[in-house]
């Protein structure tokens, strides 16, 4: 029943995060995020120094591919030790390539021009949503999702929890830092990752719950 009350939820999350990415679109169609992102480019500018910006050029790289691939390697390489297989590890890249997809076709969709002053960073395609941060959110948040699926210690899950949940959080802020993006930009970005990661998990787990049934009636 744990495993239904699961799906319920993530099904709710995915409708509600739906309908949140659609009025953020229209409040962003609408200029009605002017002065938020105004506020937020303002605190970047006053933050900016070489140390701090130094650290942000490097945190952003970990929304890149390269930084995806490197956990993607040392997270099946490890569950491959303990378990023979890498079969969820390869679902992560299926999560992925799906929302990349997503992010691509909105970034064509809304064609949205990325800031053009005080840009330290030099970024392709249209600014809404960040894929930086829609993309870090669906692939830490899966890494997130399986570590409480098969680690035995809650150390280790609060931790990772912790450590994965404060990178995501300073990557969508790197984005705006660096001007590379809009804050609505980002906050659309976390919401479209959040909707496609608990989208995804729903299916895969509607799937694992049939297999098991399936497997419970053959035995």
């Amino acid at each position: 029943w744990i495993s239904l009350v699961v799906i319920f939820l993530l099904g709710w999350l995915s409708v509600f995060l739906i309908f949140q990415f659609v009025d953020i679109s229209r409040d962003m169609l609408a200029n009605e995020f002017e002065q938020l992102d105004q506020d937020a480019a303002m605190l970047a500018l006053t933050m900016r120094n070489q140390t701090f910006t130094t650290l942000m050029q490097v945190i952003t790289n970990f929304g890149n591919w390269y930084a995806f691939l490197g956990v993607f390697v040392i997270l099946s390489y490890t569950i491959y030790k303990q378990r023979g297989h890498i079969k969820s590890p390869l679902i992560s890249v299926a999560i992925i390539t799906g929302a990349s997809v997503v992010m691509y076709i909105l970034k064509e969709g809304f064609d949205r021009e990325r800031p053009t002053l005080d840009t330290l960073v030099n970024a392709s395609l249209s600014s809404f949503p960040s894929g930086h941060s829609m993309i870090s959110v669906v692939f830490y948040g899966f890494v997130i999702f399986y570590i409480w699926q098969v680690s035995r210690s809650l150390f280790f899950q609060v931790s990772s929890t912790t450590f994965f949940i404060v990178l995501i959080t300073l990557i969508c802020w790197s984005r705006i830092y660096l001007g590379a993006h809009f804050a609505s930009d980002v906050l659309a970005g976390i919401v479209a990752g959040v909707g496609w990661l608990s989208t995804s998990l729903l299916i895969y787990l509607v799937i694992k719950l049939i297999r098991k049934k399936e497997q419970e009636l053959v035995g």
